[in-house]
């Protein structure tokens, strides 16, 4: 029995051998019967080989290519056809080598149009939360409550989905982090002042319809949609900076501060916000990969103070004269990106 199982085992071996041997000459083999003009010789080897053999996918494109060039010589454009579509099944970015030539390879190869279908990366950059002020509040006299919110440049990041559904439009959906700060200083008519700071974090999920536009190398886009944002954190830092007496030389300046008021927890901020985004930017493709750069505006005109709890936080309001006006953010935002092309279309150019 052990005999009989070392005389099977031998036999596989050397016919797996063979074929090995047998797959590793093929394409020279394909290439020498092409040379003599036995197209159905090349055909019928090649498209044994891509079954049976471990072809590398550049292996696997130069049999197809053997086989276009073979059903060309026999003038039959259907087949050919089929193996183009199947030699950009297999490389979506392939170009033909002299783009510049007139032939009926190159011809056959422009026929089909091929296009991204799915894509999915990361992105990043900065944000500047603009603080839009509706309406005014104080609760000191002499204190000029009306300052203008002063942003700061924050930073924004994640994940980038898109879907190219019709020629040029596409349904992006891009789930993100944001952090952004801005910040108050609240002068008075007596010999001290307040400064303000508040650092929020955000998450939230934009959709997106974009229309894009080749220009030869460079593609262009706008965009316009809606985004749900998510108010996670907000912590806010006040500091109270004075002069005791007076004003005047020789008294000792002082300074009160508090940091980390948490707005959320005093229940001080609303957390649920929908927007409308628009955005444009540009784009380009290197194989799979496509680095875009968009700048992006998100407007609600929705007040984010929770107005019923305006005077809740009693350190705020009692110990650092401190009130909210009601006010919206308006957020610019500059991306960078990088996605990979996880699909692609392929289809007939339409002919004249």
């Amino acid at each position: 029995m052990k005999q009989l199982v070392l005389i099977f085992s031998l036999i596989l071996f050397s016919f797996s051998g063979r074929s090995q041997m047998i797959c590793e000459s093929l394409l020279k083999d394909a290439q020498t019967a092409f040379d003599a003009g036995n197209y159905d010789g090349v055909i019928s080897m090649l498209e044994s080989g891509l079954t049976q053999c471990n072809f590398s996918n550049g292996e696997k494109e130069r049999a197809i290519i053997m086989m276009i060039y073979s059903q060309i010589q026999k003038d039959n454009p259907e087949a050919t056809d089929k193996l183009v579509y199947r030699l950009l099944k297999l490389n979506p970015n392939y170009v033909v080598p002299d783009p510049e030539v007139v032939s009926v390879y190159n011809s056959a190869i422009r026929k089909y149009q091929v296009s991204p279908s799915f894509l999915i990366g990361i992105q990043g950059g900065f944000n500047y939360p603009f603080a839009h002020i509706q309406k005014e509040y104080s609760i000191l006299e002499g204190a000029d409550y009306g300052k203008p919110y002063t942003p700061q440049i924050g930073i924004v990041g994640g994940l980038h989905l898109e879907w190219i559904f019709f020629g040029g439009l596409s349904i992006n959906a891009d789930p993100t982090y944001s952090r952004s700060t801005y910040s108050r200083d609240i002068p008075t008519e007596q010999s001290w002042n307040l400064k303000y700071s508040e650092t929020s974090v955000n998450y939230d999920i934009t959709g997106m319809l974009k229309y894009s536009v080749d220009l030869k190398s460079i593609r262009i886009f706008v965009a316009g949609g809606y985004q749900y944002l998510r108010l996670d954190k907000s912590f806010a830092d006040l500091e109270i900076n004075g002069v005791s007496g007076s004003s005047q030389n020789g008294y000792p300046s002082y300074q009160l501060a508090v940091n980390k008021v948490d707005m959320i927890k005093s229940d001080l901020r609303r957390r649920d916000f929908g927007s409308l985004a628009i955005g444009a930017g540009t784009a380009i493709q290197t194989d799979n990969f496509v680095f875009s750069l968009e700048a992006r505006f998100t407007f609600n005109g929705k007040n984010i103070v929770n107005s019923e709890k305006r005077y809740a936080n009693s350190q705020l309001v009692l110990d650092y004269f401190y009130v909210d006006n009601d006010f919206d953010i308006r957020r610019t935002e500059l991306r960078a990106g990088i996605s990979y092309i996880l699909g692609h279309k392929i289809k007939l150019r339409k002919t004249r």
